[in-house]
């Protein structure tokens, strides 16, 4: 009677803190050998954000997700790919879309904490600098309704 083929190992995220390279490198031969297995790209995807290999950590995630599009893990580290390269917006999601499957764990509420006070920062330092450009006594600002008016008129 014939063996049947070995399962893949697992890698826990321990191993892979380790020694991310290692890991990514035996995760990419397991995939080799079943390509369709949503835990190796998660995990893969974690390697690669400890190489900080921001890109190939959000397209192992995103494979990830179309194995398991229930994968709360894989969104979380999608985010943190998306957060690194400062695609905030597709961050905040990524988070959002993890927490409704995971709404336990606080690193989702953490990370979109980050992501909500980075667009914020990022928003105020637009309109600042949108202002020191004007001399002060040529603009009239009315913010109303969380909308701002702004009114030039000549010096």
């Amino acid at each position: 009677m014939a063996e049947a083929a070995p399962f893949p190992p697992r890698f826990p995220d321990s191993d892979i803190d380790l020694d991310p390279a290692a890991a990514a490198q035996k995760l990419t031969t397991a995939l080799e050998q079943k390509p369709d297995d949503a835990e190796h790209y998660c995990q893969r995807a974690y390697a690669h954000i400890l190489l900080h290999n921001y890109h190939d950590a959000i397209a192992d995630a995103k494979k990830s997700l179309e194995l398991d599009p229930n994968n709360a893990t894989a969104f979380l580290r999608k985010g943190i790919g998306e957060y690194h390269i400062k695609n905030y917006t597709s961050a905040l999601e990524s988070f959002k879309e993890g927490q409704k499957w995971n709404s336990v764990d606080t690193t989702f509420t953490i990370w979109i904490n980050r992501c909500e006070e980075t667009l914020n920062r990022s928003q105020t330092e637009v309109v600042s600098l949108f202002f020191l450009s004007i001399p002060a006594s040529s603009v009239s600002v009315v913010i109303f309704k969380k909308s701002m008016f702004v009114d030039f008129s000549p010096a």
